[in-house]
């Protein structure tokens, strides 16, 4: 039997039908706790004495979502953006997409992955441009400072060097050589 794991959501539903199925208690009370209605209670009780626990795992839990893109998909968008349509707008390129290359993805979708890699539009505004901007000169900063960081961890500092003292150390207190 293999072991089932909930998340807190989940788990907490579960321990509260699981006390109601098994004592018979308050069914309205559990429908407050929940925040769900007398009727979806039935539903969970019903639920628990069919499938255990296993049924209050959700359904779609570690399934990638149906219409997420692949990371050959998004680097395929990026290069033909970057290529052969770079002097298009996101709207055109989102219908150019669709008409040549068969890639049917929304405008919204397109903007997002686009700044997801750092490329503006065209059509970008000021504004946007200046924000790009920054956001390029503060990772190319902390960039620059992870690298120092990392050198001086490499190098052997000259402290270290120094670490062991030149006389030799007295035996006695208070004695002096």
């Amino acid at each position: 039997m293999k072991k089932i794991i909930l998340n807190t959501i989940e788990d907490r539903k579960y321990q509260i039908i699981k006390k109601l199925g098994e004592s018979n208690g308050n069914k309205l009370k559990a429908a407050l706790k929940l925040q769900v209605t007398p009727r979806t209670i039935d539903r969970l009780i019903l639920k628990y004495k069919h499938f255990g626990k296993e049924g209050f795992v959700h359904g779609n839990r570690n399934r990638k979502p149906k219409h997420s893109m692949s990371f050959e998909e998004k680097e395929k968008i990026v290069f033909l953006y970057k290529e052969k349509y770079f002097d298009c707008n996101i709207q055109h390129f989102s219908e150019l997409l669709a008409d040549r290359e068969g890639i049917k993805r929304n405008a919204s979708t397109l903007l997002r992955l686009l700044k997801e890699y750092d490329i503006l539009s065209v059509k970008a505004h000021r504004k946007t441009k200046k924000a790009l901007k920054k956001k390029l000169k503060e990772k190319a900063r902390k960039l620059k400072e992870t690298d120092k960081k990392n050198l001086e961890l490499i190098e052997p500092s000259q402290e270290l060097d120094n670490a062991h003292p030149r006389r030799a150390h007295c035996k006695y207190f208070g004695e002096m050589l």
